[in-house]
This record gives C-alpha cells, structure tokens and sequence, in this order.
C-alpha cells in the first residue's frame, strides 16, 4: 500500500501539498497525512459513511414497522374486545346492539384515516432516503466530491 500514492490519488495536488507542507518523501507526507484522514477525505471514507447511513436508515424503518405492528395488534385486540362485548350484550335487545355496532363502526372508521396519512409519509421519506442514498453520488459525500478528479474537465484536478 503506497500512503502518498492514494494521497495523491484521492486528493487535488494543491490540497495534496498543503496537508504535506510540500515535502515529496513517503515518509513525511504520511506523518502530515495520516490513515484516518486519508480515509475521510477519500472514496472509502465516503462508502464507509454511506454504510452507516443505510443501517441507520435500515433500523428506523424496521422501528416504525414494528410501531405499525404494535398498532395493528392494538386494533386486532380492540376487536377482540368488541367481539366480547358483543358477547356479552346478546340478551340486550337487538335495536341497541345495532346502535353499538354502529358506534364501534364509526369509531374505526374514525381511526383508519387519522393513522394513515401518518404513517404512510415517514415510509414513503424513509424510503426516498435510502434510494438516494444508493445513487451513484451519495449525498453523504457532497463535500468529497470537490476534492475529487473533476469528470467534466477531462480527468483533470479540480484546482488545477
């Protein structure tokens, strides 16, 4: 592994001299640019940081889908329990178990739209993110790119 090869690799030539003072040795470009700062300045410093980012992204969604889940449970239980009353109110009169029902009815219908527009935006921005991040040009990484090899000027520095 050569330190002032991927120094130079990773770096435009005048930010590549300001971080080694000048010198040309391997030696002492590698002590005024060290392994850590290599690594974040160049590529696999950006991949590295977009790795973190993806299961960072990766936990909050599997976070809120166990929220959906809780919430479908809640509502499967409050189901249960209106099967129960349901039950229980057999020797009432049929004319206010319908009236019961119809209140349970509306009360779930009233729920329903309210979770919804909820919880349907925070996937659907999650999931943006996570496709964004996948491009070719992570927005982790917006503040690399400059000191990368400038594609639209024919692979030259972008300081030159």
């Amino acid at each position: 592994m050569d330190p002032v090869g991927d120094l130079q690799r990773c770096l435009p030539r005048g930010l590549s001299r300001t971080l080694c003072k000048g010198q040309q040795s391997p030696s002492s470009c590698w002590t005024c640019a060290p392994g850590p700062l290599v690594m974040s300045l160049c590529e696999d410093g950006c991949e590295l940081l977009t790795l973190i980012l993806i299961l960072i992204l990766t936990l909050i969604l599997i976070l809120i889908l166990i929220l959906i889940l809780i919430l479908i449970l809640i509502l499967i239980l409050i189901l249960i329990l209106i099967l129960i009353l349901i039950l229980i109110l057999i020797l009432i009169p049929i004319p206010i178990l319908i009236l019961i029902l119809i209140l349970i009815l509306i009360l779930i219908l009233i729920l329903i739209p309210i979770l919804i527009p909820i919880l349907i935006p925070i996937l659907i921005s999650l999931l943006r993110g996570v496709r964004f991040v996948f491009t070719d040009k992570p927005w982790v990484c917006w503040w690399i790119k400059p000191a990368l090899r400038d594609e639209r000027n024919n692979g030259k520095d972008s300081t030159d």
